[in-house]
C-alpha cells in the first residue's frame, strides 16, 4: 500500500536553522501533503524556540534527543557540511531514515561512509537535489532515453545570475567545501547525471577561488567526459546581475534546451530541436522543493513497498562528491583528473 493510499505521513526532525532551513526547507516542508514536521534542532536556545513556536513542534535540546524520539521517521539535515558525515551516520545507527542536504559529504570516504552506515541499519537515505522535479528536466531526460537525440554528443548547464556574498561558515573552505560549488555547481554536476543517464569519468575545472580576497570560490567552469561517451560542460557563478540559466543536450539527431529552470522564473521552456523544425514547450513556476520532499516522504511511509522514484538516493550523492572532489583537486593541479568510486 502507498502512502497515499494509507494516508500516512513521514514524521521529521529538522536539524540545522539557518538561513535555507528556516527560509525555503521548513516551508516546503509544511505545504508537502505527506510530510510532517515534529520537532527542530539548532544550537541557538533562542533560534531554535523560536522556530519550534513558529511551527508548532518540540524543540530538542541536543541532536541526541532528536534521535532518540520515537515519533521522528526522518532526519532533515540542513547543517554545515562539514558535519554532514557524523550526524548522517548518528542518524542511521539510531535507525532513523536521513534526508541530508546537498552535498551529501565533502570527501568520497565520507560519502561512502555514510552510505554504508545506512545500508547497515536498513533506513533509506536521500539527497536535496531539487531541480529533478521540474518537469522540463524530467522530459529531456525522457526524450534522451527514447533516443530522441540519437547518440549523445554533449550535455552542458550554465547557472549564472546574482546572489549576495556568503557569510559565516559558508566562507570556511573546511566548513562549506566552497560556495558556489556547493550550491550551485553540486547541483548542475547531479542535473547532468540524471538527464544523461550516464556518469562523470574524467573532469577538469577552472575557479577564481585561489585569490587573497576570495577564500572561497564565486564562479566556477568544468568540462568532463561522461560514461556514455558525450562530453559535460558546466558554468556556476554568483556574480552575473540577471539570469542565464541554460540546460542543453546535443546528439546526433538534435538538439534540446531548458531555458528559465534553474532559477524557477515564472514560464519556463523546453524546446525540441530535429534539425528540420523546432518546437516549444513551455511550464509555469513549479514549486520543485515541495515535490522532492512529499516524494520522500511518500518513500519513506510506505516502507519497503514504496515506487521507484527519482529523488536522488545516497549512491547519487556519493557519485556527485566523487565528481566535486576531483574537480576541486583539478582547479588546485591545473590537470584533468579520473573521477574515482562510484
Amino acid at each position: 500500500m502507498t502512502a497515499a493510499a494509507s494516508g500516512r505521513c513521514a514524521r521529521w526532525a529538522v536539524i540545522g536553522l539557518g538561513r535555507f532551513a528556516r527560509g525555503r526547507l521548513l516551508p516546503a516542508l509544511a505545504r508537502a501533503p505527506r510530510a510532517r514536521i515534529v520537532g527542530v534542532f539548532t544550537r541557538d536556545p533562542e533560534v531554535r524556540h523560536a522556530v519550534a513556536a513558529e511551527y508548532g513542534v518540540r524543540a530538542y535540546e541536543t541532536y541526541e534527543a532528536a534521535l532518540a524520539d520515537p515519533q521522528v521517521d526522518l532526519v532533515g539535515l540542513a547543517t554545515p557540511h562539514s558535519l554532514h558525515s557524523t550526524q548522517a551516520i548518528s542518524a542511521a545507527r539510531a535507525r532513523k531514515h536521513v534526508f541530508v542536504e546537498k552535498p551529501m559529504a565533502l570527501t568520497l570516504p565520507e560519502a561512502m561512509d555514510i552510505v554504508s552506515a545506512c545500508q547497515a541499519a536498513g533506513v533509506s537515505l536521500h539527497v536535496g537535489f531539487h531541480l529533478r522535479f521540474h518537469d522540463a528536466h524530467q522530459q529531456m531526460r525522457d526524450l534522451i532515453r527514447s533516443g530522441r537525440l540519437g547518440d549523445l554528443v554533449s550535455v552542458s548547464a550554465t547557472w549564472a545570475a546574482y546572489r549576495e556574498p556568503d557569510t559565516g561558515w559558508r566562507l570556511d573552505p573546511a566548513s562549506s567545501g566552497g560556495a558556489v560549488l556547493t550550491a550551485r555547481g553540486v547541483h548542475l554536476i547531479d542535473l547532468i547525471r540524471f538527464v544523461a543517464g550516464a556518469e562523470f569519468e574524467v573532469v577538469a575545472g577552472a575557479s577564481d577561488v585561489f585569490r587573497p580576497d576570495r577564500p572561497v570560490d564565486d564562479t566556477v567552469a568544468a568540462f568532463g567526459r561522461l560514461s556514455c561517451g558525450a562530453t559535460a560542460h558546466l558554468l556556476c557563478s554568483r556574480l552575473v546581475p540577471g539570469s542565464d540559466d541554460t540546460l542543453e543536450a546535443c546528439g546526433t539527431r538534435g538538439r534540446l534546451v531548458c531555458r528559465g529552470v534553474l532559477s524557477n522564473d515564472a514560464q519556463s521552456s523546453l524546446i525540441v530541436n530535429d534539425g528540420a523544425s523546432e518546437t516549444v514547450r513551455t511550464f509555469p513556476r513549479i514549486d520543485m522543493l515541495v515535490s522532492e520532499l512529499d516524494q520522500v516522504s511518500a518513500a519513506v511511509a510506505a516502507g519497503p513497498h514504496s515506487p521507484k522514484a527519482i529523488a536522488a538516493t545516497g549512491i547519487d550523492g556519493l557519485r556527485v562528491a566523487a565528481v566535486a572532489e576531483a574537480l576541486v583537486e583539478s582547479v588546485r593541479r591545473g590537470c584533468t583528473l579520473e573521477v574515482q568510486g562510484g
